[in-house]
């Protein structure tokens, strides 16, 4: 698969997005931006771009090797994403008479959505409102409103975040309250 093959895959899938009225690199506050399940490094670049038109419930992803060591299995009829991995490699003497060498490595893989494997589990507890778990804490910290991200700050002892009404709901806001 060469290069313009890759791009205009990914390409026609975020204009599938668009065109169904999704934009795909809004992300609920409750999802986040995808990552690597083993290294929590989050993807970038053209793995970003395939990876954040997914419609998962879990933003974190791992090749079928992790799944692999991990001890996990991929579910049955569950299909991958193609991520590309690349880096700049040194080379030995002994495989270059010249001298040691940098050489672009480059490597494609599938990703899978953890939601895709038997690592995921989904728990359902019981759910006390959110106003009453907060109207019950003691010092709670003053709540600051932004426009851009969520944040406690510990030297000043307050939690920033948007406003509920920038939030898909009201769960996505409370979540993202507890968080910090």
């Amino acid at each position: 698969m060469n290069r313009a093959e890759i791009y205009n895959r990914i390409t026609e899938k975020l204009i599938a997005k668009m065109e169904s009225g999704v934009i795909p690199w809004r992300r609920s506050w409750s999802v986040g931006s995808p990552a690597n399940f083993v290294s929590k490094r989050l993807y970038n670049g053209i793995n970003f771009l395939s990876l954040i038109s997914e419609d998962h419930p879990s933003p974190y992803y791992l090749t079928f090797l992790q799944a692999k060591e991990k001890g996990a299995t991929i579910n049955k009829g569950a299909s991958g994403q193609l991520i590309i991995f690349w880096k700049i490699q040194n080379l030995d003497k002994e495989e270059n008479s010249k001298g040691p060498a940098r050489v672009p490595l480059l490597r494609f893989s599938y990703a899978f959505n953890i939601s895709q494997t038997s690592l995921y589990k989904t728990a359902n507890t019981g759910i006390i409102s959110a106003e009453e778990l907060i109207s019950k804490m003691q010092n709670i910290p003053l709540i600051k409103n932004n426009y851009r991200r969520c944040v406690y700050d510990i030297m000043e002892d307050f939690i920033s975040l948007p406003t509920i009404t920038d939030f898909e709901s009201q769960a996505e806001y409370y979540s993202s309250f507890f968080m910090n």
